[in-house]
């Protein structure tokens, strides 16, 4: 397990260490544990004269006076998850360090405005709160002193993403679910602002505080840890055309045009296209002009579409969005009057999380013609009609017509064999 630290400067008088820990992941997910990029209390007050940005703890619940107080956290999703990842579970584990009450319900909810972390630091226990300083939340500012909440004690959802009881002091982990996953997912796909959650507690009645050590808590162990589990979307795109380079009596010549696409989100290894031409091209003779030439994939020089039929030598990456194509120059000759061949090729790859994946030809340039993402679902063969007999109204010169998808080749008639 290899940690991955970042340091982060708190208004030049702390250091928070966020601290990425990579674990070793099923196959097809990563999981991250990340902590907080910023954490804050908000502390009932009408003038917003109360701040603890740089303190220990964060606290969520009521006072004996019957205050309010509400924990900010946020975390640096986008910094940490890549674009297109698809989250499959969140969860976040707190410790709390002191409380006077027995178990109450803590929620979760969405912020939904910009809030800072500023220089304050509490004294003592904290739960008092110290003097906000520049970019500190506080009751009334988002970043005091001159910007602010639309609603005094902060911005956020009506409905938590996610309730637990907590009692005493100790560990607790809010689990998955759709919502905690749904924000999440929100923030890696740019549908949400990012502003973290609030921690609200029991604010019907008094004496309901929880204390809840934060990023900048000397214990490590203890500060606040969120747990992702995502996987990232990969697919591989195929398309084969056919054009028919050269005509001769009785043979035509051929260029098959292999074009891989990563339609993924997942950076594809290991990419492969195959092609068994022998299969194809069973009514026929047919022979290599030349080794497949690609000016992006390292190409197989023992491809003979038989014995060998892998184009690539397996060892190329392709990141996501973008291609690569592969050109096999052939000469075929058809023994039969008339012969239908079917091409149908294979791509494969295997992603940077360990998922394979592949795709069977597309005919054509375009490996996804009706746009959707999902080349898998388009698997049009590429055919081949080869007519061999008198073209009257050509003579020798012989007949080329693209149908559709369909290529039609006419040659002159040859001679029967003895």
């Amino acid at each position: 397990m290899l940690p991955v630290s970042h340091h982060f400067p708190i208004a030049g008088v702390k250091l928070i260490l966020c601290q990425v820990l990579l674990v070793a992941p099923l196959v097809g997910q990563i999981e991250i544990t990340l902590t907080p990029s910023r954490d804050n209390t908000l502390y009932e007050s009408p003038s917003g004269d109360l701040s603890n940005g740089a303190g220990d703890h964060f606290f969520a619940g009521t006072t004996n006076g019957g205050l309010v107080r509400r924990g900010l956290v946020a975390f640096d999703i986008a910094g940490n998850l890549p674009p297109g990842a698809q989250i499959q579970s969140v969860q976040l584990r707190m410790n709390v360090s002191r409380t006077v009450s027995g178990a109450v319900d803590v929620g979760l909810h969405r912020v939904t405005s910009d809030w800072g972390q500023g220089a304050s630091d509490a004294d003592g226990e904290e739960g008092g709160g110290a003097t906000p300083q520049a970019n500190d939340a506080t009751w009334i500012h988002t970043f005091f002193p001159n910007q602010f909440w639309d609603n005094p004690g902060g911005d956020f959802a009506p409905t938590a993403s996610s309730s637990i009881a907590v009692s005493g002091n100790g560990e607790y982990t809010w689990g998955s679910n759709p919502a905690l996953v749904g924000d999440v997912q929100a923030w890696v796909d740019g549908g949400a602002p990012n502003f973290g959650w609030v921690l609200v507690g029991d604010e019907s009645t008094s004496r309901t505080a929880k204390r809840f050590d934060s990023v900048e808590n000397p214990t490590a162990a203890q500060r606040p840890q969120l747990t992702i589990v995502y996987d990232l979307q990969a697919r591989i795109g195929l398309a084969l055309d056919a054009a028919v380079t050269g005509l001769e009596e009785g043979a035509f010549g051929v260029t098959l045009a292999y074009r891989v696409v990563n339609r993924g989100d997942a950076p594809l290894e290991q990419i492969q296209v195959q092609n068994d031409l022998a299969q194809v091209f069973a009514g026929a003779d047919f022979s290599l002009s030349q080794a497949p030439q690609s000016t992006r994939f390292s190409v197989n020089p023992g491809f003979d579409g038989d014995q060998d039929i892998d184009l690539l030598d397996g060892t190329d990456e392709l990141p996501p969005g973008e291609e690569g194509s592969v050109v096999l120059e052939l000469r075929v000759e058809p023994t039969g009057t008339q012969t239908l061949f079917s091409n149908s090729a294979q791509a494969s790859a295997t992603s940077s999380t360990g998922t394979f994946v592949s795709d069977t030809s597309q005919n054509g340039t375009d490996d996804d013609p009706d746009g959707n993402g999902n080349p898998g679902d388009n698997s049009e063969a590429t055919l081949l009609v080869l007519a061999n007999g008198v073209v009257p109204t050509l003579g020798t010169a012989g007949l080329l017509a693209l149908i559709g998808g369909l290529v039609v080749l006419a040659v002159r008639q040859r001679k029967a064999r003895r």
